[in-house]
């Protein structure tokens, strides 16, 4: 039986379907994933080619072509970084690279960026823009100053064993930055198997704001800090994830204005931040 990561619980009741996957929620603390857990290999192997482009299954549109929205969105990650203490010059480590946009503004600004990204599109960061991505976190070494985890936590298989080996890594006093969804948001709450973030089978935790300090103070990092969230999205992208069966959305995603950036505000994304401790 999975041991519950934040409470250390065991108990597991039926929580949501959606199809023909079924999430369970702790007896204990509440928290939610996918039953059963798929491991670490056929977890990665969800994110081919196919999760960036044309992805009916929680993933994006077009990744690539969103590519100044996503620099929008890195921009301000990084803001939020440097306004929590963590400033350039510095090594900073992104896990969930994907394309290596993130790090590349971070670059940008003096910081020495490495990536992890178990996803073909790496190859992206790694021959386009001469980034340093890896596979694993195990693969990397610190000691980093700065981490960002941007929807990738509820991607995990272990999201307890992904943070502690972050703060293996992380230098005393290194900020964290965590961007991800909040199950205890009154869309989530109101909307149950239809929540746009219940997407089976790849997001595999849906977690909350609790959920996330559990899971940080556990890893060893102190200071947490769990706040509403904006970002922005593509037109394409939010057409793609709710296209009919009949195409016409899809076709309209395709078209020129699926550039179009469109500012998302529904209250269920959150940023958690929080400090290596000393």
């Amino acid at each position: 039986m999975t041991t519950c990561p934040c409470c250390r619980g065991g108990g597991w009741d039926p929580a949501l379907t959606k199809d023909g996957f079924t999430y369970v929620a702790c007896g204990s603390c509440g928290v939610v994933r996918l039953d059963p857990l798929p491991d670490a290999e056929a977890a990665a192997g969800l994110y081919d080619d196919g999760y960036f482009v044309a992805s009916t299954t929680g993933g994006y549109h077009d990744y690539l072509a969103d590519e100044a929205i996503h620099r929008r969105n890195a921009r301000r990650h990084l803001d939020g970084l440097e306004r929590d203490g963590a400033r350039p010059p510095g090594r900073l480590l992104e896990v969930g690279a994907a394309a290596g946009f993130l790090s590349d503004e971070a670059r940008r600004r003096g910081w020495d960026p490495v990536g992890v990204e178990v996803a073909p599109i790496a190859d992206h960061a790694r021959d386009r823009l001469g980034l340093p991505v890896h596979r694993e976190i195990a693969d990397t070494e610190g000691p980093f100053d700065a981490c960002v985890m941007n929807q990738v936590l509820e991607h995990l298989p272990d999201p307890a064993a992904a943070l502690a080996a972050v703060a293996e890594r992380s230098a005393p006093g290194a900020r964290l930055s965590i961007e991800t969804w909040d199950r205890s948001s009154l869309v989530a709450r109101r909307s149950g198997a239809r929540w746009q973030q219940v997407t089976p089978p790849s997001v595999l935790w849906l977690l909350s704001g609790a959920d996330l300090r559990s899971l940080l103070v556990d890893a060893g990092f102190e200071d947490v800090d769990v706040r509403r969230a904006t970002k922005w999205v593509s037109l394409a992208t939010v057409l793609g994830q709710s296209a009919d069966g009949s195409g016409v959305l899809r076709r309209l995603a395709g078209s020129r204005l699926g550039a179009l950036g469109l500012p998302y505000h529904l209250g269920d994304l959150v940023v958690a931040t929080a400090r290596r401790a000393p």
